[in-house]
C-alpha cells in the first residue's frame, strides 16, 4: 500500500521522499513536522483526537422538566463517542483538549398545550456551575401538543471542565422531554 502526494503534476510515494519517514502506519495517524530531524513523521493524533471528532448522545427515556427552572438533560445513551469524553452517568461532556467546538441540540417536548418559552443551553457544571450560552430558543407559541426546538453554535470549551445540555421552560407546570435519537439529543465536535 502506498500513500501518494500530487505536487506540480508529479506523483510521489511518501516513502520515496527524502524528508518523510513513515513507521507502523495506523488509522487516524497525522503527518507531523519535526524541526530537530527536519523530517515529516507519522504520529497518532494529539490527546483529544483530531479535528472533526466528538460525540453524540440521546435522551434514553422521557424526562420531566420543571417549570421556571433549568433542567440538565439526562442524555444517557451514546450514539458515538470518539474519545470517551461523554459520561452517560453524569450526562457531562469533558473535553480532553481546549478548543473551539461545534455544539448542536434537538429537543421535543410533549404536553405543551398551554405554550411556553423554551431555551436550550450549554452549561458548565465543573469546576463550578455557570450558564455559558443559550443557543436555541422558541418563544411562547399558540397551543400545541408537541414542540420541537433545535439550535447550534460554536464555543470555546476548556479541557478538563465538564459541560452539559440543559433546557429552561416556563409553561407553568412540569413538561416532558421525549426520549429517543430523533427526538432529544446533543452533539459536540471539535473544530480547532
Amino acid at each position: 500500500m502506498g500513500i501518494f502526494v500530487d505536487h506540480a503534476m508529479k506523483k510521489h510515494r511518501l516513502r520515496e521522499l527524502k524528508d518523510v519517514i513513515l513507521e507502523t502506519l495506523a488509522d487516524g495517524d497525522v503527518l507531523t513536522y519535526e524541526a530537530a530531524s527536519a523530517k515529516w513523521k507519522n504520529k497518532p493524533p494529539a490527546a483529544g483526537g483530531t479535528v472533526g471528532k466528538g460525540c453524540k448522545a440521546r435522551l434514553t427515556s422521557t424526562q420531566p422538566c420543571e417549570t421556571d427552572g433549568t433542567t440538565l438533560l439526562a442524555l444517557g445513551t451514546e450514539i458515538f463517542d470518539d474519545y470517551n469524553e461523554w459520561d452517560t452517568t453524569t450526562y457531562y461532556f469533558t473535553p480532553l483538549v481546549t478548543g473551539i467546538y461545534f455544539i448542536a441540540m434537538g429537543l421535543w417536548f410533549s404536553t405543551m398545550s398551554d405554550g411556553a418559552d423554551v431555551r436550550l443551553m450549554i452549561n458548565r457544571y465543573l469546576p463550578s456551575s455557570a450558564v455559558l450560552l443559550q443557543f436555541g430558543a422558541r418563544p411562547r407559541m399558540l397551543t400545541e401538543s408537541y414542540m420541537n426546538v433545535s439550535g447550534c453554535c460554536t464555543y470555546t470549551l476548556t479541557a478538563g471542565y465538564s459541560y452539559g445540555f440543559a433546557v429552561y421552560q416556563n409553561s407553568g407546570s412540569t413538561r416532558n422531554a421525549i426520549g429517543g435519537e430523533r427526538y432529544t439529543w446533543g452533539t459536540i465536535f471539535r473544530l480547532f
